[in-house]
């Protein structure tokens, strides 16, 4: 009862995702061996049967070594469990070709009548419900044989109807959002927002990450991929650059062959060869054949002269296809053409995030000089734009890294052509010095702030080109979690190059993967690095989900030898749990961003960080300065009567401001002063006496005046300039 539910569930869900009024099928077009020495194979199978006239369609080509008269009996297995089982004399469908048979070569046509008594008993759900993992077992035996003792034959022939949960409905929606969160944390940012986008780009690059997660999962090369999982997984391959294009597979096509190296061929002869997409390993090649009751079989194939994984050299045999390969198949992009069609796609998403911003630089110089915008717009912007680009880079760097590690690594195993190789040795190169260099910067920059001013919040942000250059790094953690970055990226690192270099050993690969997702939650849970609140349970929920889908693909990789309606149950529930906290993410983000975008003040929405670091920020204030300074003027001229020329005077340090501890001061950068749990006004008052600059690095040598904080006149604002000015 729970398993049918389960299915109606999916049913509904995909029914909104992929709905077609074409005409209904079943299809087979893989008819695998499930027996050692089996007298039956074949090279090319194909069949089709329309449920409105009861019609088979049928092409086979493969040889025998079989003599004689001969029985099938047959099962029908879905989601693991057998349905239905007969068995029929071949001599009963009038085919001289395979009653008598005889050994050779066999082609077979043409069409066959179902009768209605076994059509019947195919309900109408199997028709419409995505990617149906099902499949019909064949055992032969010879008439002679009465009891079924000695098989000569054990043919698998797996099962579809066309319907899909991979889909472009699903996959672009789903970039767009995660791109839109990402654009507006950076234009938040650029408006002064601090807060608003450091949750924003925080929550868009999770879910970037997140995404990628369940695009690279899919990739480890385990023993089977139920179909449903595998066709889910393949909506997120954007997230790693896997986007077909045709003029470009034309362009990574001709290039490799330019530079040396072989291509392969399996998507044009998809037609003409025998492909098994990581189904074939469902069974074990025994001496005597199995049964659907069976428990699922090892990974690794014990019958080279049947089957063959090299893409490279088509041969007669039943190619089987798993990890990377299977989803390059199921792109359609031809195996050889993985890695340049992601490497292209990351430079082609770089090249434009550079030009964006230069050209957004230059529209507002336009506007500026043109008078349509005010001098103050978007200042800070326009003075360390060269900045701002350096960090952009690396925040695109950040969210790219396990996709240029898991490519350019896999390529090394590969060597597809010289010029690709060369490709991949220069961009890993890059990548990996420019993210280990900003991560040990990070590193040691919060560990001198400890040393010297007893808080990393205070060179992590108060320094602002620091900060806007490798801000993105590490702003989403607490101040005193600086560190988080050294971890998070050896764990981005780890996992990626173990699915790279384990293709060919999924269940090795499994089991490491879980045990690096069950260190990676349990520590995010109990240490809570992130900002705040909502944003550690954000980061929770989505490491826990990661761990959930590992588990997930141990079940894949049969580590537990577990009967393969367990796989396939697990698929179905990987499928709808992803699905629906998928939903879930893409909605939190559409209405953060929209709060982000229509709200006045943004950063009203969210808790201040408890680390100080607004303390220690300086470019906030610096965006709103001048309208700062003509607020001032305004008060001060209609409450104390003075000339609002005065008020802006050329003399040095007379543009008072307030620190942080309310202590009036005319240094425009004295509010970047430590954390000092055991402050006082007294004990400020007594080190502003010995005129120690010590504690502010960023500020000039020149002597500060300050004023004690017991005269500074709170009901009235305004006078405080005048009285500073009277006691100078």
């Amino acid at each position: 009862m729970i398993f049918r539910n389960l299915v109606s569930y999916i049913l509904l869900i995909s029914l909104s995702i992929n709905s077609s009024n074409a005409l209904k099928y079943l299809r087979s077009n893989t008819l695998l061996t499930c027996m050692e020495n089996s007298e039956f194979s074949s090279t090319f199978f194909d069949v089709y049967y329309y449920p409105h006239n009861s019609t088979a369609v049928f092409t086979v080509d493969g040889s025998s070594s079989i003599s004689g008269k001969i029985k099938a009996h047959f099962e029908l297995v879905v989601y693991g469990l057998s349905v239905y089982q007969d068995s029929i004399d071949l001599c009963s469908l009038n085919y001289p070709t395979i009653c008598p048979i005889s050994s050779g070569h066999i082609n077979l046509e043409g069409t066959y009548t179902i009768k209605s008594d076994l059509t019947d008993k195919i309900p109408s759900v199997a028709y419409t419900i995505p990617d149906l993992d099902a499949y019909v077992l064949v055992m032969v035996y010879s008439t002679d044989d009465d009891d079924n003792e000695s098989p000569l034959a054990c043919l698998r022939a797996e099962v579809s109807n066309g319907k899909t949960v991979q889909t472009r409905y699903a996959g672009w929606p789903i970039a767009v959002i995660s791109g839109f969160g990402l654009v507006v944390s950076s234009f938040v940012t650029i408006l002064g927002h601090s807060a608003t986008a450091s949750h924003i780009a925080s929550n868009a690059a999770s879910l970037f990450i997140y995404f990628q997660n369940l695009a690279i999962m899919a990739m480890m090369g385990v023993a089977r991929v139920p179909p449903i999982a595998a066709s889910w997984a393949q909506n997120y391959m954007w997230s790693l650059g896997i986007i077909k294009a045709d003029f470009m597979q034309d362009i990574i096509y001709w290039y490799v062959q330019s530079t040396g190296g072989d291509v392969s061929d399996v998507l044009s002869n998809r037609d003409i060869i025998s492909l098994s997409i990581q189904k074939l390993k469902h069974f074990v090649l025994n001496k005597r054949a199995i049964t659907a009751a069976a428990p699922s079989a090892d990974d690794y194939l014990t019958d080279s002269t049947l089957y063959y994984n090299d893409e490279y050299n088509l041969t007669s045999k039943t190619l089987v296809l798993r990890g990377i390969q299977r989803v390059a198949f199921l792109a359609d992009i031809e195996i050889s053409n993985v890695f340049m069609t992601g490497i292209i796609f990351f430079l082609f998403i770089g090249f434009v995030l550079i030009f964006l911003i230069s050209i957004f630089r230059g529209i507002c110089e336009i506007l500026i000089k043109s008078g349509t915008i005010k001098n103050h717009r978007f200042a800070y912007f326009r003075s360390n734009w060269n900045l701002i680009i350096k960090g952009a880079i690396y925040r695109y760097f950040d969210i790219t890294f396990s996709t240029i590690v898991l490519l350019c690594v896999w390529e090394f195993t590969q060597n597809n052509s010289s010029g690709c190789l060369a490709f991949a040795i220069i961009i890993f190169g890059v990548v990996m010095i420019l993210m280990s260099y900003a991560t040990i910067r990070i590193f040691f920059e919060g560990m001198k702030s400890i040393n010297q001013y007893q808080n990393p919040a205070y060179l992590l942000f108060g320094n602002d080109k620091f900060y806007f250059k490798f801000g993105f790094l590490y702003a989403q953690y607490l101040a005193r979690k600086y560190y988080w970055v050294v971890l998070n990226f050896f764990y981005l690192f780890i996992r990626s190059l173990l699915i790279a270099v384990l293709q060919t050993n999924g269940k090795v690969c499994a089991c490491i993967i879980f045990a690096i997702e069950i260190i990676h939650t349990v520590v995010v849970i109990w240490f809570r690095p992130y900002m705040d609140k909502r944003t550690n349970i954000f980061n929770i929920f989505i490491a826990v989900v990661n761990l959930i889908n590992s588990v997930f693909f141990l079940f894949y990789s049969n580590v537990f030898k577990q009967p393969p309606v367990v796989s396939s149950v697990a698929a179905v529930v990987y499928f709808i749990l992803n699905a629906i906290f998928a939903l879930v993410l893409l909605i939190f983000t559409i209405v953060t961003c929209t709060i982000a975008l229509l709200h006045k003040n943004p950063d009203v929405q969210y808790q201040q960080v408890k680390d100080d670091r607004a303390a220690f920020m300086t470019f906030e204030n610096n965006v709103n300065q001048n309208k700062d300074l003509e607020l001032s003027a305004l008060g001060e001229s209609a409450m104390q009567g003075q000339d609002h020329d005065a008020f802006f005077s050329n003399k040095e340090n007379e543009k008072p401001k307030l620190s942080p501890y309310e202590i009036e001061n005319t240094n425009s950068k004295s509010h970047l002063e430590p954390y000092n749990p055991g402050y006082s006004n007294d004990s400020m008052n007594t080190n502003n006496n010995s005129n120690n600059n010590k504690l502010n690095p960023f500020a000039a040598n020149d002597d500060a005046s300050v004023v004690s904080s017991t005269s500074y006149d709170r009901e009235n604002p305004f006078s405080n300039n005048h009285r500073l000015r009277n006691q100078l």
